[in-house]
């Protein structure tokens, strides 16, 4: 056994008998040990590193909607899951979507109209002189 930590695991069980689920405990041994543990840092490494990647994603698509990058990240910053939610039902709107979907059509016929009506190179136009 470890001397900092004592596992406890526990079966659930239905009324017929059969195992619905397990639960898993570990607790403190030793009272005096520190309260920055292995497991204590890893978890909380684990929550810092979720909750920047949360925000940069935010501030990634925001972005790339032409929404307001910096304020909603600060939204989800403070906020977290409360104002990650508030932007995914303020930025996944479907008259939203359907105008992003038109202008990006429109991008595309766009270049594709210039590329029809650009000289291709190698064309058969005038040399010039030298």
């Amino acid at each position: 056994m470890h001397r900092f930590f004592k596992p406890l695991l526990r079966v659930v069980r239905t009324p017929a008998g059969t195992d619905a689920a397990f639960v898993a405990l570990c607790y403190l041994v030793n009272p005096e040990s520190s309260g920055f543990t292995p497991l204590v840092l890893v978890a909380a490494a684990g929550l810092v590193i979720y909750w920047i990647g949360l925000v940069g994603w935010v501030f990634i698509d925001a972005r790339a909607r032409r929404e307001n990058a910096a304020l909603w990240a600060l939204l989800v910053f403070f906020t977290n899951l409360v104002g990650s939610l508030a932007y995914l039902l303020a930025t996944r709107r479907p008259e939203k979507n359907a105008a992003v979907e038109s202008q990006t059509a429109r991008a595309i016929e766009r270049e594709q109209h210039v590329a029809e009506t650009a000289p291709a190179s190698g064309s058969d136009g005038p040399m010039p002189d030298r």
